[in-house]
C-alpha cells in the first residue's frame, strides 16, 4: 500500500478534522495490517511516521501550553512582579517566612517560591518590601 507525504493542506484539513493522537495510531495500526508482506513498509518510513506521531504529540502539549499561558497571562505578568518580595505563608508544614525567589506555573497553577518551598498563590497571607 501506497503511502504519500502529508502537505500543508492535507494538515490543515485534518486540524479541522480534530484528528487525535488514537486516530492517527488507528491509521497506523490499519496502514500495518494491510501492508503487502513481500513489501513491508521500509524502517525509514516507519521511523518518519513515529517521529510524525512524537511531533503531533509535542504540538498538542505546545498549544495547551500557550492557551494556559494566554488565560493566565495578565496573572502571570503581576505575580511576576512578586519576585524579590517578602512573604508569609501558611503552608500544611507550618508557616513560611521569607523572600520569593521564583514562580512556578503548572497544572497545580500558580505557586511562588519561598524559602525553598513552593506555596500556591492562595496561601499567602502577607507580602511586602524588605525593611517594611
Amino acid at each position: 500500500m501506497q503511502v504519500s507525504p502529508v502537505n500543508a493542506e492535507a494538515r490543515g484539513y485534518t486540524r479541522s478534522l480534530g484528528l487525535e493522537t488514537r486516530d492517527f495510531l488507528r491509521l497506523l495500526v490499519v496502514e500495518l495490517q494491510h501492508q503487502d508482506p513481500l513489501k513491508p513498509l521500509e524502517e525509514a518510513e516507519f521511523i518518519s511516521q513515529a517521529a510524525q506521531f512524537s511531533e503531533l504529540d509535542e504540538i498538542k502539549r505546545g498549544n495547551a501550553l500557550l492557551e494556559r499561558m494566554a488565560g493566565g497571562g495578565q496573572d502571570l505578568f503581576k505575580a511576576a512582579t512578586l519576585i524579590g518580595l517578602y512573604a508569609r505563608a501558611e503552608t500544611t508544614g507550618g508557616p513560611v517566612e521569607g523572600e520569593i525567589t521564583a514562580l512556578v506555573t503548572g497544572d497545580a497553577g500558580m505557586l511562588v517560591e519561598v524559602c525553598g518551598q513552593r506555596v500556591p498563590m492562595n496561601a499567602l497571607s502577607a507580602i511586602w518590601k524588605e525593611g517594611s
